[in-house]
């Protein structure tokens, strides 16, 4: 079974609502009025761009729900800025190197070997995490799946290792207790043929995003 990311996200929200509504419906004896508001931007896809700033999501019996998109309109370097203005500032992993600040690291940072992430970003991934990417690699070519339809982990691991491309600033050297029991895990599930979970939450690749096959 494969879960879409809104199973992770917006449908946990959602369900965690309805309860509310149910009992405020019955109170109030009419529509229980709710305001999605969502940090979906218009420079994220083509897609989200063709989004309306505000909509109407559904109208039911016991509930009318609109969406605002609050921050449709706001560019990435707005958001770059409004970020460096607080205390806490950035992750390093958006920098080149840490502590440089100068967004050129990831574009974006979700699951550091991600399926929906760009070839720059996955060739910065694996150059900063290359046993992580080995890992990937020896299960891509354990299930005979590729990493993902347009490239496999193979290509990318290629690519990281010739030239060009982001320097990766920092390599980690993955040698923890937690990675070294990732790898023992992932070699015993597939020694024993067992299939492997879409996600683990050493790596944070949520079954949302594995499009490393047609279905599970």
């Amino acid at each position: 079974m494969q879960i879409s990311s809104s199973d992770q996200k917006v449908t946990k929200i959602r369900a965690a609502l309805t309860p509310v509504v149910d009992l405020l419906h019955y109170r109030l004896k009419r529509p229980v009025r709710i305001l999605t508001i969502t940090g979906l931007r218009a420079e994220e896809s083509k897609d989200r761009r063709e989004l309306p700033v505000y909509s109407v999501r559904e109208s039911l019996e016991n509930r009318h729900e609109d969406v605002w998109l609050a921050v449709h309109r706001v560019t990435t370097d707005q958001i770059r800025a409004l970020v460096d203005d607080t205390p806490v500032g950035h992750h390093w992993a958006y920098d080149s190197r840490p502590g440089a600040g100068d967004w050129q690291g990831s574009s974006r940072v979700s699951c550091s070997e991600c399926v929906l992430g760009n070839k720059r970003d996955l060739i910065l991934a694996t150059r900063r995490r290359p046993r992580l990417a080995a890992l990937y690699l020896e299960v891509e070519e354990h299930i005979g799946h590729r990493f993902r339809f347009d490239m496999s982990m193979k290509q990318i691991i290629g690519w990281a290792e010739g030239p060009g491309g982001p320097e990766p600033g920092v390599v980690l050297q993955e040698d923890g207790p937690e990675f070294l029991a990732l790898e023992r895990d992932v070699r015993r599930r597939l020694a024993e043929g067992s299939r492997l979970p879409a996600g683990t939450e050493f790596t944070a690749v949520p079954q949302a995003v594995c499009l490393a096959c047609v279905g599970c």
